[in-house]
């Protein structure tokens, strides 16, 4: 991928949610590909971008050591500043098994949130009001996922069924042998996996649990694989860790909880989310850290599985059902180089509702206004089909009112006329019906005919649309008109460097011999520099 087809803001439909840094490192490892970062527009997250199939996916982390659905909330909220498009999350990470007779839950298997006949998948446990005779009453109801995850799930759920090897222990060797440093902390731990009973609590003066008392041990059927095992149901969350086996099973008999932790009831009712927690405990006084990194490591291996059973039209921001209209009267310019962090700065303004639904484009004349604007359509036009480009020359009042014809047309406006097809087109592109488009007034130079016009006619500005889908660039050389039109969205050319002004004068020459002339080269490299349009012209036509 080069670096101008990087997705932007607005291209991220999924966040991955991680409470931990061992389970965002477990989540980085499983991606396909990942991106360079994009330009921050908050302080308060950071962010790492990469690829699961074709699906485009945010990873982010909570603060460190600030847990719990107050953080959870604050990190979902940043998010969809951030990301404009963001319309799925899911949660993944570890969490404290609840085993019992009824689902065999053990250390390193997954739990997934499933919605159930009492709950949509999570609970908040902690989450209600005192009352008469010392009772708790839980109060609210937290959203269940999302039909795109549980579609996912249930093809993933038969999936394991058919398969008799298991699909998680292959890519856990997988993701280690690509990664042999994480080795040591994502390995299936040593150490066995013991259950006590819940009336029996660790001694407080042991750190491991070598000196516990065998005869406390809960006997459990071994498993035949050590393949974890995947379970659906209700996961209780909550802003504090359990830590004590009796309340373990106090609230799990009460809700039918197979797991707790403590993030996703603060994100349930803010974006809609899918929660996957790989067993790290059993959420009793016997904790300890050495199942967390395997834990976390097949948590996120199940969550590729999820997203990758997702269909890929179902992650694009905008459904490719039909193309949208296009009236740009230039083809794209395949000499057009040195300019792509000008264009990556406007296509995020484009596509992100951040910003301001208007930028200019301001330099002298034969500086790449122009080439600027066109590159920038056809870029917005080959990732985006369904997004609208039109285009306004404003050399005079007659091109103006030529291209809002042209608009007019293209939008299915019957029998368009000079007279009203202005008024019209505006109305259209700012209702909703007008999906998403960009439009690009060029050469907005004259003062007049823009702000105060001096004809009989009222200013062109009285006609422009204002739509939250919508984006208006202007190009102009008139610095005052650019502040006015645009506000402080401007971006001001200037020329390109150097090397790209070599690598512009080589590819654009005809005559190839103009440049064994040192006066030529020097000329030509002078005034491909400052004004590059001018000059492709003038080396195109070898004079």
């Amino acid at each position: 991928m080069e670096a101008s087809d990087n997705p932007l803001h607005a291209d991220f439909m999924f966040a991955w949610i991680c409470a931990l840094p061992l389970e965002l490192a477990a989540a980085s490892a499983v991606l396909d590909e990942t991106y360079p970062s994009l330009p921050a527009t908050t302080v308060h997250n950071a962010y790492v971008l990469g690829k699961i199939e074709n699906h485009n996916i945010v990873l982010t982390c909570l603060p460190a050591g600030i847990y719990g659905t107050t953080s959870a909330t604050a990190v979902v909220s940043h998010l969809q500043s951030t990301f404009p498009n963001l319309r799925y999350g899911i949660l993944v990470g570890i969490g404290g098994g609840v085993p019992s007779k009824r689902i065999d839950v053990r250390l390193g298997d997954v739990v997934v949130s499933k919605p159930i006949s009492s709950s949509g998948g999570v609970i908040q446990y902690d989450f209600g009001k005192a009352i008469k005779g010392g009772h708790f009453q839980r109060i609210g109801m937290l959203n269940q996922p999302p039909m795109v995850f549980l579609t996912a799930v249930s093809q993933i759920e038969a999936n394991y069924m058919r398969s008799k090897d298991g699909l998680i222990l292959a890519e856990v060797a997988e993701v280690l042998h690509r990664n042999p440093d994480m080795e040591k902390t994502f390995s299936r731990p040593s150490v066995g996996d013991r259950l006590f009973r819940s009336t029996y609590d660790h001694p407080s003066s042991e750190s491991s649990c070598i000196a516990c008392d065998p005869t406390e041990e809960v006997n459990r059927v071994p498993r035949v694989s050590k393949e974890p095992q995947v379970h659906y149901g209700t996961i209780a969350s909550g802003n504090r860790v359990i830590k004590d086996g009796r309340e373990r099973d106090t609230i799990a008999q009460e809700f039918d909880t197979l797991c707790f932790e403590m993030e996703s009831a603060g994100i349930m009712n803010h974006l809609p989310c899918l929660v996957i927690r790989g067993i790290c405990d059993y959420c009793d006084s016997h904790k300890n850290k050495e199942w967390q990194g395997y834990a976390a490591l097949v948590a996120a291996i199940y969550a590729k599985s999820l997203l990758s059973a997702i269909p890929v039209v179902r992650s694009q921001p905008e459904k490719m059902q039909k193309r949208g209209g296009w009236t740009v009267p230039f083809s794209r310019n395949p000499r057009f180089m040195g300019r792509d962090s000008e264009v990556d700065w406007l296509k995020t303004r484009v596509l992100s509702r951040n910003y301001a639904r208007k930028a200019a484009i301001s330099g002298l004349g034969g500086i790449g206004k122009t080439q600027i604007a066109v590159e920038l359509a056809h870029r917005i036009r080959g990732h985006y089909p369904m997004r609208s480009v039109f285009w306004i020359r404003s050399l005079n009042l007659k091109s103006v009112d030529q291209a809002f014809l042209n608009i007019g047309e293209q939008l299915g406006m019957k029998n368009a006329k000079a007279t009203n097809v202005k008024t019209w087109v505006k109305a259209y592109l700012s209702s909703k019906k007008a999906g998403s488009w960009l439009l690009i007034i060029d050469d907005a130079n004259n003062p007049d005919m823009w702000i105060c016009s001096k004809s009989s006619s009222p200013a062109l500005t009285t006609f422009l649309p204002q739509n939250q889908d919508g984006f208006i660039l202007f190009t102009t050389r008139n610095q005052q008109l650019a502040t006015k039109l645009a506000g402080p969205d401007i971006m001001r050319v200037s020329e390109i460097d150097n090397v790209a002004a070599i690598k512009l004068l080589h590819r654009s020459l005809v005559q190839d011999t103009l440049l064994t002339d040192e006066t030529s080269v020097y000329t030509l490299h002078s005034l491909v520099r400052c004004f590059p349009a001018q000059a492709i012209r003038i080396s195109l036509h070898g004079t």
